[in-house]
């Protein structure tokens, strides 16, 4: 898993690349839960 620190570090800390940087880490998270809730109905 990604560490937000991490993620800053990696990048110049302006505000709008941490914002992008969370937005992409928030569509990331979607995409998990998503893919989770999938495999959570398929198995029951």
């Amino acid at each position: 898993m990604l560490k937000l620190s991490e993620v800053l570090q990696n990048s110049k800390l302006t505000k709008s690349n941490i914002i992008q940087k969370l937005k992409e880490m928030d569509e990331i998270n979607k995409q998990v839960n998503e893919y989770l809730d999938e495999k959570t109905k398929s198995n029951n």
